[in-house]
């Protein structure tokens, strides 16, 4: 059993024998215990008596593509649990789903999100800044990056607030420079934001370990793939084959995300291994101001030496 307690709430996380997560609650509001099968799969997530949580159980087939989804011959995701579709181009970058579509640019890093007719352009600046605009470019926001982690959030009217994180490099709390207090969220054990407890909650949409949550899908935009909170897995399988360890079997689940460790480990660009650095080099946002030659897809939280 594992305790926790970050703005003023209450985090409990029990494992099993792999030490994956087995079950996850706050203080009151919501709990929920978590199943797997021999291959890796989160097939089951039942509420904790009491509290809320999610329930759902479900079967998954040898290529570990579960019942509910929809696949290509690719593996991708073309239909998720909410019967919403998905179309991808010929690098598994996804395209359009539910009411957004997405374009990106020759480096593969998502320039424009359009969701029900309002256009957002993305704006790498200089340094460690990555600005936000509508179509025309005349309304901009600002995001701030420092050691790696985003640390200041500016909306189009100027209103800007300091992130603070949690040991994964979630943001859970956001406030002004004088003190007042605009966010403070709790997230289930798989990146699900439960609540926003702040007082004037901000419209920052760098959640979970950073990712940036797109609400048109539920999901998290995380560079290399799209990442499913509620279900706890990637849209499809790791484009990067070096990543799997055939001393540890469970990395061969190519959908899974963090080797269902969401406590102990982070998977920041979607590409996922067991924890450790390798050589392979790419060219990213991250998620503000490209960076180059990163080199650890998968970093265990508390870790300052590695580089993500």
């Amino acid at each position: 059993m594992c305790v926790r307690a970050l703005a003023g709430l209450i985090r409990l996380q029990s494992y099993d024998y792999m030490n994956r997560v087995a079950s996850g609650r706050d203080a009151s509001h919501w709990g929920e215990t978590y199943t797997y099968d021999n291959w890796g799969n989160l097939y089951q997530t039942q509420p904790i008596s009491g509290p809320s949580g999610n329930n759902w159980s479900l079967t998954a087939n040898g290529k570990n593509q579960l019942s509910n989804l929809t696949y290509d011959s690719a593996g991708e995701v073309t239909q998720d649990q909410y019967s919403n579709s998905y179309a991808y181009d010929a690098e598994g970058r996804i395209l359009s789903g539910r009411s957004g579509t997405y374009v990106y640019d020759g480096d593969g890093n998502r320039v424009t999100k359009a969701v029900s007719g309002t256009t957002t352009l993305s704006w790498p600046g200089a340094g460690s800044i990555l600005d936000g605009s509508n179509s025309s470019g005349s309304v901009m926001g600002k995001q701030v990056q420092f050691d790696g982690l985003l640390v200041w959030h500016e909306d189009s009217s100027g209103t800007g607030n300091l992130l603070f994180h949690d040991q994964l490099g979630s943001i859970r709390v956001a406030g002004s420079a004088s003190g007042s207090l605009a966010d403070d969220g709790d997230y289930e054990s798989f990146g699900t934001l439960y609540q926003n407890y702040g007082s004037s909650p901000s419209d920052n949409h760098y959640l979970f370990i950073g990712y940036e949550s797109d609400s048109e899908t539920t999901s998290d935009y995380a560079i290399f793939r799209t990442f499913g909170m509620r279900l706890g897995r990637f849209n499809r399988p790791d484009p990067y084959d070096g990543s799997y360890d055939v001393t540890n079997p469970q990395s061969l689940n190519r959908y899974s995300y963090a080797l269902n460790k969401p406590l102990m480990f982070v998977d920041p660009s979607g590409l996922m291994n067991d924890g450790t650095c390798d050589t392979f080099t790419f060219t990213v946002w991250d998620p503000v101001g490209q960076e180059e030659g990163k080199k650890c897809r998968i970093r265990k939280k508390g870790s300052s030496s590695s580089a993500w």
